[in-house]
């Protein structure tokens, strides 16, 4: 049996990161999609680097 960090088919994920279930509207995630096709960047990547700019920005609710 071959473990899931020397597996070629298996994707890693850091230690750190934690997986999280968004809904969200379809006409938004079929933007994100376009979004990260474009840049090409993984769904994932261009949703971390929105939620990283928003909580870096100075937005008072």
């Amino acid at each position: 049996m071959t473990s899931p960090s020397t597996n070629p088919t298996t994707p890693t994920t850091p230690t750190n990161d934690v997986a999280i279930v968004v809904r969200l509207p379809q006409d938004l995630r079929e933007a994100l999609k376009a979004r990260a096709a474009a840049e090409d960047r993984s769904v994932a990547s261009v949703m971390r680097l929105a939620a990283r700019q928003y909580v870096e920005s100075e937005v008072t609710l």
